[in-house]
């Protein structure tokens, strides 16, 4: 549903990013908002990296569904908690 809604917000196709866009969205969708969760949902419980990566690719997935990336209005973050979806 949210892979859905991501192609919806920009009536255009995205550039899926190795997957790891399309991992990012069903993992926000299937483990919640919270960087950790998302972690090891897209990487695995074997990634040794560090959590920033997370920051890195959702930083990269809003420059892509967002009108205006610096104001995100789709996919927000929510200090002390993690990442939010409105569609």
């Amino acid at each position: 549903l949210i892979a859905y809604a991501l192609v919806f917000i920009r009536a255009s196709h995205l550039r899926w990013h190795k997957n790891i866009d399309a991992h990012l969205a069903f993992g926000l969708a299937a483990v919640g908002n919270k960087p950790s969760d998302i972690l090891h949902f897209v990487w695995g419980e074997a990634y040794y990296g560090d959590e920033k990566v997370v920051d890195v690719n959702i930083h990269r997935l809003r420059n892509k569904i967002e009108d205006e990336p610096s104001q995100p209005k789709h996919l927000t973050t929510v200090w002390g908690m993690g990442y939010k979806w409105t569609v």
